[in-house]
């Protein structure tokens, strides 16, 4: 994969501890709301639901998660057997691209980008994607004839802004959208679902994949689903999983139906906070699945608007520093923990840009380049010419975030110095 190859570039020769500035984690600590929550949930599945190899004994908590997605997307609740659990969402974007690749549709992703689409894509034998940008462009036309796979990474993990893919060419044209993150949130909390709801209802068929890893601050817990309207996929997710010879951890459904629960709570207006919270517990009671109680719903809408002002706060301090220029049609992240933006000092060329983040993680800083998140430099240089950009991670302390940023400037400072000379 042309990623992993970069990465080894980048980081040849780099040892010992180092400053980064683009973490690929939520650094917060998990709410202590959840992790009182999560303690419940899995006594309750060490206690109850660990009798069975396979997941015949989580229909209620995938009917749950069901019910809860169609009223977070404000559209009718989906039946049990078409939400597919799976561990993390890592695997369900794996099996959903082998799933494609067997259906020879044609990829569109979008750079930047994680990237486990292209990884399984190819792995799959699925043909060459077609890249698109933050404005829409198209690093080259899309192949006529053929049905399309239009990857949505909604927000995009790793500006935190929505892309828009090219619009849907047939009616058997299928989205897969993957939610990474959805808190904290920046914007009118309102407007978040909106966009999703618009996203989701712009394609004839689509397959949604969602994880609490980055809004929970859960990576290890390995929790994601796979839900949707394409017809054929739920069965051909079955025969994939019973040809790798697993089961799904019993505790995947009832995690992931928390994750739904809490985003529903965080984004719902203040004035129907209360008339949600009881509609959540009623709901998860009738269920039989643990949620939070009244106190650890204030605690944790408290904590959500703590990490929101911080994580603003450290947007401010991006954009004010003079460092970075925004990108085209992705100016400001709408919700979590990551961003991107343009360095604002030119370089000659991709291998002089790659040759100096070599060279300043020998100094003692690590940073991840724009070549790290999909295709390679030729694909960036035609949609992105001469643009060189880093993803920053907003979660952190603001003073690191400070102290790395002064850092980043005395190494561009010198760089300048040196090139006069």
């Amino acid at each position: 994969m042309p990623c992993v190859r970069y990465y080894r570039t980048i980081r040849a020769g780099v040892t010992g501890p180092c400053r980064q500035l683009g973490y690929g984690v939520n650094r917060r600590p998990v709410p202590a709301s959840v992790t009182r929550c999560l303690s419940r949930l899995y006594s309750d599945v060490v206690a109850h639901r660990v009798v069975e190899y396979d997941d015949a004994g989580l229909v209620p908590a995938r009917t749950l998660v069901g019910e809860l997605l169609g009223w977070y997307l404000d559209i009718e609740p989906l039946p049990a057997e078409q939400v597919v659990l799976f561990h993390g969402s890592t695997e369900a974007i794996s099996v959903a691209c082998e799933y494609a690749a067997h259906r020879g549709v044609q990829p569109v992703l979008p750079i930047p980008n994680y990237y486990s689409f292209e990884h399984s894509l190819s792995r799959y034998g699925a043909v060459e994607p077609v890249y698109y940008g933050t404005d829409g462009q198209l690093d080259r036309p899309i192949p006529a004839g053929r049905r399309r796979l239009l990857v949505d990474v909604a927000p995009n993990g790793v500006l935190g802004s929505w892309l828009w893919p090219p619009p849907p060419a047939g009616a058997d044209d299928l989205a897969l959208i993957d939610v990474p993150f959805s808190l904290p949130q920046f914007g009118r909390v309102d407007d978040f679902r909106a966009v999703l709801h618009r996203k989701m209802t712009a394609y004839p068929r689509w397959l949604l994949c969602m994880t609490p890893s980055k809004d929970l601050s859960i990576p290890g817990l390995r929790v994601g689903f796979v839900a949707g309207t394409e017809p054929g996929f739920v069965e051909f997710a079955t025969a994939v999983r019973f040809e790798r010879g697993y089961s799904v951890n019993a505790a995947v459904a009832l995690v992931a139906a928390l994750h739904l629960g809490l985003l529903l709570l965080a984004l719902a207006a203040p004035v129907d906070r209360e008339r949600t919270a009881a509609r959540l517990r009623q709901m998860f009671d009738r269920h039989g699945v643990p949620f939070l109680d009244h106190e650890e719903e204030t605690a944790f809408l408290a904590e959500m608007g703590t990490a929101r002002a911080h994580f603003a706060r450290n947007i401010d301090l991006l954009d004010g520093c003079g460092l970075f220029a925004p990108l085209t049609g992705a100016a400001r992240p709408v919700a979590g923990y990551s961003t991107f933006r343009w360095l604002t000092r030119p370089f000659a060329s991709p291998d002089a840009w790659t040759r100096w983040v070599n060279q300043l993680g020998h100094a003692g800083l690590k940073v991840n380049p724009n070549y790290l998140f999909g295709a390679d430099p030729a694909h960036w240089q035609r949609l992105y010419p001469d643009r060189y950009g880093i993803r920053l991670n907003i979660s952190v302390p603001a003073t690191e975030l400070r102290d790395n940023l002064r850092f980043l400037r005395r190494a561009l400072d010198a760089r300048g110095q040196e090139a006069v000379r």
